[in-house]
């Protein structure tokens, strides 16, 4: 009777064992406040998810990683290895008025990631600030390898209002608002898009930073309260680039971006705050941004020739597109303390007389003009040369 109970407690034994390497590894990391955390684990289906919590309640609800490389879904079917760890905590000069130096300060993990059909070895980088979070995706490998897809999606709590615009004017559309559960399957959202979480918990919005070598991100929501990541080739041609270039040049855009040896995906961010004062103000795109090209850069951004400054763009407005509209627009940006005013194409239709009218008139007003010229002029050094020689 012994012997069966010994032998009964070993098969219990094993049998728990069994289990516990069925539970699906999860793995947390917290920003050094503590107030933001994000979880890392695989469901049952070993399919790789995250979560980001805002002082304990959920800023983005379990939601699917990964991307597709030559028609392999890395995110699913994986396996989780061990997490390296590490801090940052460093401040670099910032052009700004709220601040002029800028905090990256981080918890940061590398998660080891084993794509068990295809042996693909890959990692994941996570970055968790006091004021949101960032990762992204390494595929090493050499030669030249297709992402179809990626299959990172952001489910927003129900309840949550979206600000957010589609991509028929590109950058330049007018955005909507809507509660996460209002918005159809199949609509588009152009980052950043930005939402208030339920009960006035605070703000969150999510776009992208250090976009090298990899198509621009767009956000397709599913109608189950979620937005997905959808690349170059399967976003809508907006109509401004319809209008302006050729049926090859779209046609391109079509075709699902080849990418050469180490594939180092965007930073994927969602910037979180209790208001949007600080949400506007968070630094994570630049934290998570590269140092400037010092063979193009030498003194960073503190070049003779970089002179930023905010600007007025009468492009959504209602000002008539005249010589008397814009320099309306030059006063109001003078009165605003703006730098610049950015002019349409349509300054191109005046007489020289009264290009140089605009720029007298607005230099009286302590502001500079930037002439729209579209790209396809500019590309040829004879005809840009031509350009800006007579420019007043």
């Amino acid at each position: 009777m012994k012997g069966k109970v010994v032998l009964l407690m070993v098969i219990l034994f094993n049998s728990l064992l069994d289990i516990r390497s069925e539970i699906p590894i999860r793995i947390n990391i917290s920003g050094p406040d503590g107030r933001i955390t994000v979880n890392i684990f695989c469901d049952d289906d070993n399919s790789l998810k995250y979560n980001v919590l805002f002082k304990s309640r959920f800023v983005i609800q379990p939601s699917s990683m990964g991307i597709t490389v030559d028609g392999i879904r890395l995110g699913e079917g994986i396996q989780l290895g061990e997490p390296d760890r590490y801090a940052i905590d460093e401040t670099y000069a910032m052009r700004g008025i709220v601040h002029s130096t800028a905090r990256n300060h981080c918890s940061g993990m590398i998660i080891p990631a084993t794509h068990i059909g295809s042996k693909t070895i890959y990692q994941v980088d996570i970055r968790v600030y006091n004021d949101g979070i960032a990762f992204r995706y390494e595929i090493p490998g050499k030669g030249s390898r297709v992402v179809s897809a990626e299959n990172t999606s952001f489910v927003i709590p129900g309840k949550s209002e979206v600000w957010y615009h589609d991509f028929h004017m590109h950058y330049e559309g007018q955005h909507t608002l809507k509660l996460i559960s209002e918005i159809g399957e199949g609509e588009w959202g152009a980052p950043p898009i930005t939402f208030r979480l339920p009960g006035k918990q605070g703000y969150a919005s999510i776009t992208e930073s250090a976009k090298i070598n990899y198509s621009g991100m767009g956000l397709q929501a599913d109608g189950k309260n979620a937005f997905i990541v959808r690349l170059g080739h399967e976003q809508p041609v907006s109509y401004p680039y319809e209008l302006r270039y050729s049926k090859d040049d779209i046609d391109k855009l079509a075709r699902p971006a080849k990418i050469e040896d180490t594939i180092k995906t965007p930073w994927r961010v969602v910037m979180i705050a209790e208001d949007l004062n600080n949400l506007v103000n968070c630094d994570i795109v630049y934290n998570v941004a590269p140092q400037p090209d010092p063979s193009l850069f030498p003194q960073g951004f503190n070049e003779d020739w970089l002179k930023p400054g905010r600007a007025v763009w009468g492009y959504l407005t209602p000002e008539p597109r005249t010589l008397e509209g814009m320099k309306n627009l030059s006063r109001l940006a003078g009165e605003l303390g703006f730098e610049y005013h950015i002019v349409e194409g349509h300054w191109a239709r005046w007489t020289f007389e009264e290009q140089k009218e605009l720029v007298d008139y607005s230099r009286e007003q302590n502001v500079g003009i930037l002439l729209w010229k579209h790209a396809r002029d500019l590309r040829d050094p004879e005809k840009a040369s031509g350009i800006f020689q007579v420019l007043p």
